[in-house]
């Protein structure tokens, strides 16, 4: 009897029993606070629901879901705010505005066609080309069957191949079969052999858009036939105004004398390598014979030429006008 009474039930006084309603804790739980949030499921709670794990959804509801997910795709990456590699500038999403480029594919080579449209998609017709940023212009091509090749077997030479990843999954298909099946995937895929091969060759693609036939659904665009681009000046060079036409008409006017080496001659050149003018060379003529002819210099000449013979003789001209006063400096007579 005493054992017994010395015993301890542990969970059976009324302090441990635990009470039929959840106002028993001094503090609610982390669940009873979030249960009116809409959580995801478990893992163990996502399997146990039965097949299919996605909710049934119509056929036209899925192609659906499929079509806007490949439009965001598609869509380039977005450019708020940059600065660039080369000169260290910063720009700003206004600065690299896209513009749309349109390339009608009738009567065109299709592969100088896909450099002129990497060119375009690098930016390289921009002058704040930086080639770690995606700084392109759209591109639209139409009529992409039409195109044309030089060469006469290049359509059946020339293959594609890839492998499926099984053994014998080699498998290959000449450009001829692609331009009468897929004509805008071989265009693609020119212009992606045309691009630099890094990790910005997909985004610089979504950037092209390629059509069979006339038409294409960005006529609401302000897109304009693609032109045949320049290198053009960065605007960071130094600005040199443009010469006006009346300094290339009176450049036209001057005398453009050449030696017997077909060159120009020196002192007809001014010290930026402008060709001077006739009346110009007079002028600086004039002007070096007074500074160099002083009347010592006169006589020092006079001095050293006169033993050659018919120097001094009307066939020669005379270099210096006589002067009376002096008696070395008199012609001598025949």
């Amino acid at each position: 009897g005493g054992a017994a009474e010395g015993r301890r039930a542990f969970g059976r006084t009324p302090i441990h029993d635990v009470p039929p309603l959840p106002n028993h804790r001094q503090w609610p739980r982390v669940d009873d606070i979030t249960s009116h949030f809409d959580k995801p499921m478990k893992r163990k709670e996502y399997l146990s629901q039965p097949m299919p794990y996605r909710k049934v959804e119509s056929q036209e509801d899925a192609k659906a879901r499929r079509e806007e997910f490949l439009f965001r795709r598609s869509l380039p990456s977005p450019m708020p705010f940059a600065v660039l590699h080369g000169h260290h500038h910063r720009i700003t999403g206004d600065s690299t505005y896209r513009r749309w480029w349109h390339i009608d594919g009738e009567l065109q080579i299709a592969g100088r066609i896909a450099q002129e449209i990497a060119r375009v998609l690098m930016a390289k017709h921009k002058p704040i080309y930086d080639p770690s940023m995606i700084l392109g212009d759209y591109v639209v091509v139409t009529n992409v069957e039409k195109l044309t090749w030089t060469g006469k077997n290049k359509l059946t030479n020339n293959k594609r191949r890839w492998h499926t990843g099984y053994p014998g999954g080699l498998k290959e298909v000449t450009y001829a079969q692609m331009m009468a099946e897929k004509p805008d995937q071989l265009l693609r895929m020119l212009v992606h052999f045309a691009l630099p091969r890094n990790a910005l060759r997909r985004e610089r693609l979504k950037l092209l858009r390629i059509f069979t036939g006339p038409d294409h659904p960005h006529m609401n665009e302000d897109i304009e036939p693609m032109p045949q681009f320049r290198k053009c000046r960065s605007p960071w060079a130094k600005h040199r105004p443009r010469k006006d036409a009346s300094y290339f008409s009176k450049k036209a006017q001057k005398y453009d004398v050449r030696g017997l080496d077909d060159k120009p001659w020196p002192e007809l050149m001014d010290n930026h390598g402008e060709m001077m003018s006739l009346e110009e060379v007079e002028e600086l003529r004039k002007a070096e014979n007074q500074a160099m002819w002083t009347e010592e210099a006169k006589r020092e000449h006079a001095e050293i030429f006169k033993h050659v013979p018919g120097y001094f003789d009307d066939e020669f001209p005379n270099i210096y006008e006589e002067k009376k006063g002096d008696k070395g400096d008199k012609k001598p007579k025949k």
